[in-house]
């Protein structure tokens, strides 16, 4: 009952953007942050849906916990504000777009809403397509895609910096399932991916 009331105030206090969440200082009864940054709140939803609300969606099944993770990534794909050469994608960092993979390939295995399948195939046509073989096939932290170049060309596999790897390998399975055009260019450029974590490890921060 308590945790149902958590997220009653969470919808009542804390919706800020659309349906999207933001900080919210219970003492001061106000939000933390006084201007709304969409690029934040972009962020913070795509991990509060990734790290708080898919573990109790993949325990308890279609609940409340699944209906506010839909309409979180329902908003978030309505908002994305990244120009690429395959249409508009949440981030250009790596951790949001790698959150949003694994939000979006999981709520469309669920729901089979083909938004959250075009939007998947979107943020891994941009990277497996246009970043990955720009950037020695890897993905770094942040990419511009107006000018097809780094914009942080670091990658780092700890907790945010892999979430990229798990989000485009859901991509890989998604495209397997639904589009057999897609897929072996996936697999291919996944491989090439892995193969190359794998000779440089020791290049990188794991931990």
């Amino acid at each position: 009952r308590l945790v149902r009331e958590t997220l009653r105030d969470d919808l009542r206090l804390a919706t800020r953007l659309r349906r999207l969440t933001d900080d919210y200082d219970i003492d001061r009864n106000a939000f933390t942050n006084k201007a709304v940054d969409p690029a934040r709140l972009i962020f913070g939803n795509a991990e509060y849906v990734k790290d708080g609300l898919l573990p109790i969606v993949e325990l308890m099944g279609e609940t409340v916990w699944f209906d506010r993770g839909r309409e979180l990534v329902e908003d978030l794909v309505a908002l994305a504000p990244v120009e690429t050469r395959f249409g508009k994608i949440p981030s250009d960092g790596a951790e949001v777009n790698g959150d949003m993979l694994q939000n979006l390939c999981r709520y469309h295995a669920a729901t089979g809403d083909p938004k959250f399948r075009e939007m998947a195939f979107r943020i891994a046509d941009a990277y497996f397509l246009d970043a990955l073989p720009k950037c020695n096939d890897l993905p770094c932290h942040h990419w511009d895609f107006a000018a097809g170049k780094p914009k942080q060309d670091l990658l780092s596999l700890c907790d945010h910096g892999n979430e990229i790897v798990f989000g485009l390998s859901e991509a890989v399975v998604l495209a397997h399932a639904t589009d057999k055009e897609r897929a072996p260019k996936y697999i291919a450029a996944m491989k090439r991916l892995v193969d190359k974590l794998l000779a440089q490890s020791g290049a990188f921060s794991i931990g």
